[in-house]
């Protein structure tokens, strides 16, 4: 068994159930915050709890920690594995990166860099990377088509790469008195990985 493989799948997983809550956890916060956006630090704080609820205790999150020795800058969640026979012994497994997709094209083309340029490193070759991109504004149409299934696309600004995208949805209820169209809020995995060039 790929002693490798087994931690990824379990994350993968629990990432998944985690976004689905994400979603509807937006709809929530925007009646507490009257339709307010919600910022980004609170976004990854839920995030979090709601990871810590699904993994098991063989791992840890971690946030604003350095991508490397000699990359100073920082990412939002890194999850990684504790040896079971040396509990200090840590193994990054997955970084994840969070962003509005309000905050534009621009922020959303860093992240995709920051991540990449970590992906490039032996050292991270194995370790799962996630772009978390939010959506109160929209449809982020230019992520995924229009029939919302799971789709795979290169990545234009990174050649090398591509990202196998799967978008998690929360409706509000329809006020049938007032005839007004539910708002609709997105949370979008994207798995970024190399393009195999055998």
């Amino acid at each position: 068994m790929n002693e490798t493989k087994e931690p990824q799948k379990h994350i993968e997983t629990s990432v998944k159930a985690a976004l689905q809550g994400l979603a509807h956890w937006m709809s929530y916060r925007q009646i507490l915050c009257h339709d307010h956006h919600i910022n980004e630090g609170a976004l990854v704080a839920e995030l979090v709890l709601l990871l810590r609820a699904k993994l098991n205790n063989n791992f840890k999150i971690l946030n604003e920690k350095e991508y490397g020795k000699n990359d100073k800058k920082k990412m939002d969640i890194e999850i990684v594995k504790i040896d079971d026979k040396n509990k200090e012994k840590k193994t990054r497994i997955a970084i994840i990166e969070v962003k509005r997709f309000g905050a534009g094209r621009a922020g959303i083309d860093n992240d995709i860099k920051k991540i990449t340029k970590a992906k490039k490193k032996n050292e991270n070759k194995d370790v799962l990377c996630y772009l978390i991109i939010t959506s109160e504004e929209g449809f982020p149409s230019y992520l995924m088509d229009k029939n919302e299934k799971s789709t795979k696309k290169n990545l234009p600004i990174e050649s090398g790469f591509s990202a196998t995208i799967r978008t998690y949805k929360s409706t509000n209820v329809l006020n049938r008195r007032e005839g007004r169209i539910p708002k609709v809020n997105y949370c979008s995995l994207l798995n970024i990985s190399k393009i195999n060039q055998g």
